[in-house]
């Protein structure tokens, strides 16, 4: 059994004056791909604005930091492949941020604004998980080949895409957004078969457009605050729930109760793509709305 680190080039690149000038503070970096099958990435940030999207296929990860302020930043990257399987490691570290000597980060507060893009490459299938505290966090994952998804926020503002179908199953999708907000676009697309969004405090906007063909579980767990499930109008829905006077549940007009805590869509039965929703809620408000 192969096991190294890998030799692929992790460096700092100092693009040319026509395209993007560098200066102190900023950092560019990118993990080169070699004769990867598969990829398990995997981000943690602390704080600030951190942007994943599609990158460049020959390079797992193109890595770029920017502060208006030109303080220093730093990046943590481990790689190691074996058996074709890559394993990245990446800790983005802002301005602000400091690692102690047992590992641990202390994060001073007094921080200015900063800004991470990462870009993952589209070549090969990706798991992706990733780890974000405070701050602004946007997941594009339109153009890559997903075949693991699991994002958990702290204090955040968070935005989550899916533009197009997703070209792998991912078996288990999970959400978990704490005191933010959150906003999800086309998650049919991600091509899931259980999707578990657990939410704390705020305002959840999960989308379902995009291709369905099968059925699939939804499992809905938060505590405060309120969320709306925008669903295509040719989806079935099942929403099993549970009625409280903590919260209150608004549905779409097509679909009606049938017995305590059940509700079914009219086109449940004949429809080609099916969802099958469990809600458990707090203290708040849920609604369930469609689109066309």
């Amino acid at each position: 059994m192969r096991h190294l680190r890998s030799y692929i080039a992790v460096f700092v690149l100092f693009l040319p004056a026509a395209m993007r000038l560098f200066a102190a503070g900023d950092v560019h970096k990118e993990v080169r791909r070699s004769d990867e099958r598969e990829a398990r990435i995997r981000i943690e940030s602390s704080f600030g604005a951190v942007n994943i999207s599609r990158g460049a296929g020959d390079r797992l990860a193109i890595i770029d930091y920017r502060d208006a302020k030109k303080k220093d930043a730093g990046v943590d990257i481990d790689y190691r492949l074996q058996n074709r399987i890559g394993n990245l490691q990446i800790d983005l570290n802002p301005e602000g941020t400091t690692r102690e000597a047992d590992g641990s980060t202390h994060v001073n507060f007094d921080f200015k604004t900063d800004e991470w893009m990462v870009r993952l490459t589209d070549a090969i299938p990706i798991s992706l998980d990733a780890s974000l505290g405070a701050g602004k966090a946007d997941l594009d994952m339109t153009g890559l080949n997903i075949t693991k998804f699991s994002l958990e926020t702290g204090a955040s503002s968070t935005q989550i895409r899916f533009g197009e179908p997703n070209p792998s199953v991912i078996e288990n999708m999970r959400i978990e957004a704490g005191v933010s907000k959150l906003v999800a676009q086309g998650l049919c697309n991600a091509n899931f078969r259980h999707l578990k969004f657990e939410g704390g405090v705020g305002s959840y906007y999960l989308n379902f457009g995009g291709e369905l063909h099968r059925e699939v579980d939804v499992k809905i767990d938060f505590g405060m605050g309120s969320i709306v499930l925008d669903i295509p109008e040719n989806i079935g829905v099942k929403v099993h729930y549970s009625d409280n006077w903590l919260s209150s549940f608004r549905f779409a007009s097509d679909i009606h109760r049938e017995e305590d805590g059940l509700s079914i869509s009219s086109n449940y039965s004949n429809a080609e793509g099916r969802l099958n929703i469990y809600i458990d809620s707090g203290v708040g408000q849920v609604k369930i709305r469609r689109s066309h």
